[in-house]
């Protein structure tokens, strides 16, 4: 019999060290991730106060004098923007509620159509005499006879 005369192999006592590249790698993800959301977070824009919608505004009650010799009983509510002032003068608004009916037909009530176009138009005339303080008005009453 033969004795091997070979030295056997010493196990190395000092484990192989693990790469550490995929660790720092997903470190640095985190923290670029972590740093955008925080700069989109701190540095967006404020929404403009003249495009969000605060207080609402009813109206008195209007009666109009329509062509014919018929009536028109008409309120409106305004939906102001964030951006309005606190004491809010409605005086131009009833005025122009009152030039933008007083006179016309009534057959031109009846019409779904014509009302619409007349509600855009004094919604347009109402935005153009108080700038970036109204944003949209509604019909809380409207009768004619």
């Amino acid at each position: 019999m033969a004795t091997d005369t070979r030295p056997t192999p010493i196990a190395d006592a000092t484990p192989k060290k693990k790469s550490r590249l995929p660790l720092i790698l997903i470190a640095a993800v985190v923290v670029l991730a972590l740093g955008g959301g925080g700069y989109v977070f701190l540095h967006r824009s404020a929404p403009d106060p003249a495009t969000q919608p605060g207080a609402v505004v009813a109206l008195d009650s209007m009666t109009i004098s329509l062509d014919g010799g018929q009536f028109l009983k008409v309120s409106v509510a305004l939906q102001e923007s964030k951006a309005a002032g606190k004491a809010f003068d409605t005086s131009t608004a009833q005025d122009l509620i009152i030039s933008t009916f007083t006179g016309i037909p009534a057959k031109t009530l009846e019409s779904a159509q014509e009302r619409a176009k007349l509600k855009s138009e004094l919604l347009r005339r109402i935005q153009a005499a108080y700038p970036h303080q109204i944003l949209d008005l509604r019909y809380t009453e409207f009768v004619w006879q």
